[in-house]
C-alpha cells in the first residue's frame, strides 16, 4: 500500500502524521493500493483501489492534540473507507457500523472519545440530526457492552429538549439495536432511517 500525507509542516500536521502512522502500523491496514491523507473538510472518498481521507484540522480533539481521541478519529475514517469499498448506505448507519467495529477492538478509547464528545457538545438539542448524533455512543456499545451502553443512554439526560425527538426516532432505534451485519436487519434500518428523514 502506498501512503501519501499532504498535511503541511506545522505542529498540528506533525501530530496528525504521527497518529496516522501509529494507527496504520497497529492495525495493519492495507485494504487499498493507495491511501491519501489531506487537510480540509472531514471526508472519505473511495475510488476503486484508492481512498482519499480529508481531516478537519480544526476538530477540537486535533487542536488539543488529544492522542486517544484523534486515534479514534483516524480509525473511524479508515473504517468508513473499508465499508464504502463494499456498500453504499446512509452516513449515520455507516458511522454506527464503523463505531461498533471500533468498540469491539478499542472499547476503552472509544468510551473516552464518546464521553468527551458528549460533555463538550452543545446541550440544547434543536434538530433531529443533533438528536441522532448524541445517541450514537449508546447505540455503538449496544449489544457489545450493555453497562457502557446504559451509561451513555443515562448521560443523555444532560441534553435539553431531546425528548421532543424521542418518539419519532423510536422505530429507527429499534432497528439500529439489531445486528446490522445481517442484511435483513440492515435493510430494515435503512428503511426506517429514510422514513425518519
Amino acid at each position: 500500500m502506498r501512503l501519501i500525507k499532504r498535511l503541511g509542516n506545522d505542529e498540528i500536521s506533525r501530530f496528525l502524521s504521527k497518529i496516522i502512522d501509529s494507527v496504520l502500523i497497529e492495525t495493519g491496514y492495507n485494504f487499498f493500493e493507495r491511501l491519501d491523507f489531506s487537510l480540509g473538510e472531514d471526508n472519505v472518498e473511495v475510488n476503486d483501489s484508492t481512498v482519499k481521507i480529508s481531516l478537519d484540522k480544526n476538530n477540537g480533539f486535533v487542536t488539543e492534540k488529544d492522542t486517544r481521541a484523534t486515534r479514534i478519529l483516524i480509525l473511524q475514517k479508515l473504517g468508513l473507507a473499508f465499508l464504502r469499498k463494499y456498500k453504499k448506505i446512509p452516513d449515520y448507519i455507516e458511522n454506527l457500523i464503523v463505531n461498533r467495529g471500533i468498540t469491539k477492538k478499542f472499547s476503552r478509547d472509544f468510551f473516552y472519545f464518546s464521553y468527551i464528545y458528549l460533555i463538550k457538545e452543545e446541550k440544547d438539542v434543536k434538530d433531529m440530526d443533533k438528536f441522532l448524533n448524541i445517541n450514537l455512543p449508546w447505540l455503538s456499545f449496544y449489544g457489545i457492552d450493555d453497562y457502557e451502553s446504559r451509561f451513555f443512554l443515562r448521560t443523555l439526560n444532560i441534553f435539553k429538549h431531546r425528548k421532543v425527538f424521542q418518539q419519532r426516532a423510536r422505530k429507527l432505534f429499534l432497528a439500529l439495536k439489531k445486528d446490522l451485519e445481517k442484511e435483513d436487519n440492515l435493510a430494515k434500518a435503512i428503511k426506517e432511517f429514510a422514513l425518519l428523514k
